[in-house]
Order: structure tokens, then sequence, then C-alpha cells
């Protein structure tokens, strides 16, 4: 089996590298976090920056702004309701493509 390298840097536009690269991934042990009740009492929220949104109910997020302005991402958020169905979501992402994500979407319905 021949050498595989993940190229961190692949989708970011050029004038970020250098501030990603300032910033490596330090040596040592993961951090953990232990929970202070039972995870079936606790409420649990997963975070993304995919640009996840329901397409027929909220707006997308502003990828026009941000191809004008490189370094500025839009930092609002939305929330994905617990019933959403498959094929319900949509994705703005610039360094993203969405194909697959959505190509899931529509799969988890099946």
């Amino acid at each position: 089996m021949g050498d595989f390298r993940v190229d961190s840097y692949k989708f970011l536009p050029r004038s970020m590298w250098e501030e990603f690269k300032a910033f490596p991934k330090q040596p040592g042990e993961a951090a953990v976090s232990r929970p202070t009740i039972p995870l079936r009492k606790a409420k649990i929220a997963l975070l993304t920056s995919a640009g996840l949104y329901v397409k027929a109910d909220q707006p997308s997020f502003d990828i026009e702004r941000e191809r004008r302005e490189p370094l500025w991402g839009d930092p609002t958020y939305r929330v994905i309701p617990r019933d959403v169905k498959a094929g319900q979501l949509a994705m703005a992402h610039l360094h993203l493509n969405p194909d697959d994500i959505l190509a899931e979407d529509r799969r988890s319905g099946d």
C-alpha cells in the first residue's frame, strides 16, 4: 500500500493557508470531559460548519458575501429540527462539495 496523505489545505483559499499553518495540531492527550448528568437526561446538540439548512423554511447562508470577502464567513446559525425529513436539507458552503452530503440525506429516507 502506498503513502496516503491528507491535504488539510486543499479546499481553503490560499490566503488562509499561513493563518491555519500557524496553529499546528499540538501533540499530547485529547481533552476529555465527563458529563455531570446521565446521558439519558441530557440534551445533546450537534454543531457543524457545513452550511446545512432546511431549504423550505430557512434562508441560505450568505456565500455571495464570502465570495467577495474570502476572510469573512457567515456567523449566523440554523436550527435543524429533530423531525426534519430526508430531502428537506440544503447546503451552502464554498469549500465543501454538497453532493455526497445531500445524497446521504436523500438516501436516509429510503
